[in-house]
């Protein structure tokens, strides 16, 4: 089904993207992550695909290295209690399950904020691999990485907070360790994508209010009537940080 979000494990070389589909059990949602080669390409077949998941959420996908393996973070499903108030920290696994497919192991829940909560918390890791970025209901939170060390409620545990405003729906979040870029975004080419740049205390740094990068191309794909922000991730390109955006179009 359609992309949700994406991120590029930059020591393997790979691009990870999560899709969500009803298709499994009707009324449903289940994820689906896809594993590519981060090349230069403009067709790329998934080398390896998760079997479907109604643990992780419908948006948001980010990476967190260790010494010797990385672990994922994604929304929690909305089968999963008060998921719009949780993340969930999990593993893949590419040996298990025969060649081009792959396992969703060892998940972990996070409560991340009070209450029941609202859709997605979208969770990001900050490039410099300090910070966990989460929202809910156009709250920010912002919480050191290192105190997740087993599951439970972290709620009280964040470091900043704040709240931004309600342009379009969110569609992604990046950090790169001083800096927060919140996408907002619609399905409508016709409505604007706005773009916005915080300190990580909520300063706003700026705000463009019709962010059209790829616009062109989505209005050349199929009938041109779908233009849908999906993502955001930080990539590091030829030694400079880059801001990626990943779009669902046609």
């Amino acid at each position: 089904n359609v992309v949700q979000g994406f991120c590029i494990d930059k020591k393997n070389n790979n691009l990870y993207t999560t899709h969500v589909s009803s298709t499994f059990v009707a009324g449903q949602e289940w994820a689906v992550i896809n594993k590519f080669k981060n090349e230069s390409s403009l067709v790329s077949v998934a080398t390896h695909s998760t079997t479907p998941s109604n643990i992780l959420g419908h948006q948001g996908i980010s990476i967190q290295y260790f010494n010797d393996e990385i672990k994922f973070w994604a929304s929690a499903n909305y089968q999963v209690t008060n998921s719009g108030t949780k993340a969930i920290r999990f593993k893949i696994d590419d040996t298990i399950s025969g060649a081009g497919n792959s396992t969703i192991t060892d998940t972990e829940e996070f409560k991340l904020f009070p209450g029941t909560g609202g859709g997605s918390t979208t969770p990001t890791v900050s490039s410099c691999g300090r910070y966990l970025v989460v929202e809910d209901n156009a709250s920010v939170r912002v919480f050191d990485i290192n105190i997740f060390t087993t599951a439970g409620d972290y709620s009280d545990k964040c470091i900043y907070e704040f709240t931004v405003p309600s342009y379009q729906a969110l569609q992604g979040l990046a950090c790169d360790g001083n800096f927060i870029y919140i996408l907002q975004g619609h399905s409508d080419p016709n409505i604007n994508t706005y773009l916005s740049t915080y300190s990580l205390d909520g300063k706003l740094i700026s705000k463009n209010t019709n962010f059209d990068i790829g616009l062109t191309n989505s209005l050349q794909d199929v009938d041109g009537l779908h233009h849908e922000p999906e993502g955001l991730c930080i990539a590091n390109i030829n030694g400079v940080d880059s801001l990626q955006m990943i779009v669902s179009s046609g």
